[in-house]
């Protein structure tokens, strides 16, 4: 019989689960770093604007939770750094880069070819 009741109290299970759950938030992270390698025009800008606003958000409520959760502060500061760098290719690239370049080109054509 007291198996069943340490079984309905769920307290035991909250520091194993409140300190290995942002674990589970790196893999986020490390796709995001994967993803540094693909151009920069394929990236997703909801999803990079969500990462970014989840890490920054994140990162200010593990500071200010009791007992503080480093490991959950640095994953979302992580996850932060990472969409703020992806999006800062992807706006860097509409801005100035082969995209640009070849927008440059195509209106020039469309200059050359359309009657004035």
């Amino acid at each position: 019989m007291l198996s069943f009741s340490f079984s309905l109290n769920p307290d035991h299970l909250l520091p194993k689960l409140n300190s290995r759950a942002p674990t589970f938030k790196w893999g986020i992270t490390f796709a995001n770093i994967a993803d540094f390698s693909r151009p920069a025009d394929s990236i997703s800008t909801p999803q990079q604007c969500a990462v970014t606003a989840t890490g920054v958000i994140w990162s200010r409520f593990a500071t200010q939770i009791v007992p503080v959760n480093y490991n959950l502060l640095t994953v979302n500061a992580f996850m932060a750094m990472t969409g703020m760098y992806q999006l800062s290719r992807k706006f860097g690239l509409i801005e100035s880069g082969p995209a640009a370049g070849a927008m440059a080109a195509v209106k020039e054509e469309v200059k050359k070819v359309s009657p004035a």
